[in-house]
């Protein structure tokens, strides 16, 4: 799955979990602390996969939901 198809389906899981009681700001918002999560498990561990959040992180912007 490549970054920006990654940053897609976590804003649309925060988005959908919760049956649309979250707007798009907050269902973005809510990604971004879940990449920020996981990218604090690969802080020097795995730079490759650290990038990989990290594009992700960056995508999430760009999502229209």
């Amino acid at each position: 799955m490549t970054p920006k198809e990654q940053a897609i389906n976590i804003c649309e899981e925060m988005f959908y979990c919760f049956q649309g009681h979250l707007d798009e700001y907050t269902a973005k918002e809510c990604a971004k602390i879940a990449v920020k999560l996981i990218l604090k498990e690969y802080w020097h561990h795995d730079t490759d996969r650290e990038q990989y959040w990290q594009e992700v992180r960056n995508s999430i912007q760009k999502v229209k939901l």
